[in-house]
């Protein structure tokens, strides 16, 4: 009885014309995955720069309260002269300071 060995494969070797092909073809797609991750990175940039520029655009919106309850309701009492929010018509006595929680008469 006589053993033979198992057939063993030995690998391609490509010419150097189908060689330049493959090393190609491997530049073309690392270089697709590099712009991939370019994209990425600066799509989050853009949008991390656009949440910040809202939130400070919502915060430079002006503050109008349609009377002292409401500005009760969102906790910005007492409104002093010169902040968002502050108007004559909730600044009963006309000291400065709107929606007191108190009238020094």
């Amino acid at each position: 009885m006589s053993f033979k060995k198992p057939f063993r494969a030995e690998p391609v070797k490509l010419s150097p014309h189908w060689q330049a092909k493959e090393d190609a073809a491997g530049r073309k797609n690392k270089l697709k995955r590099l712009g991939a991750v370019i994209l990425i990175a600066l799509v989050t940039f853009l949008a991390g720069m656009a949440v910040t520029n809202l939130k400070n655009l919502i915060a430079k919106l002006p503050v109008y309260y349609r009377n002292c309850d409401s500005a009760r309701a969102a906790g910005a009492t007492p409104i002093h002269r010169g902040e968002p929010g502050y108007r004559a018509g909730l600044d009963a006595d006309r000291d400065g300071i709107a929606c007191e929680p108190y009238f020094d008469f």
